[in-house]
């Protein structure tokens, strides 16, 4: 717990989509398309169901992407570990189990 200073991390709001204009930030009027009311045009709301303000919806997103990305590159790497030769069959090829 720190007591002088500003904290050593940059909190990150919790986020959901907006529900009025399913994430996509903006409602379909008669003629042409409004900006959402909800969530001010950006397709995303606190967990309290209020605007976010910019600066920290970049920061949410940026750290949703980086999570999704490390987790590409998780699922990258087991397959490419499943799909190395083992060197188990006859000769050192590889022993496909059959």
């Amino acid at each position: 717990m720190r007591k002088h200073g500003p904290d050593l991390q940059k909190a990150v709001p919790a986020i959901q989509r907006c529900r009025q204009c399913r994430g996509q930030g903006f409602t379909k009027g008669v003629f042409f398309e409004l900006d959402c009311a909800a969530c001010d045009g950006t397709g995303w709301l606190g967990a309290d169901g209020a605007p976010v303000e910019p600066a920290a919806l970049i920061r949410a997103l940026g750290r949703r992407l980086d999570k999704a990305e490390q987790q590409l590159v998780d699922r990258a790497k087991a397959s490419a570990w499943a799909e190395d030769n083992n060197r188990r069959g006859a000769g050192g090829s590889h022993f496909t189990g059959d």
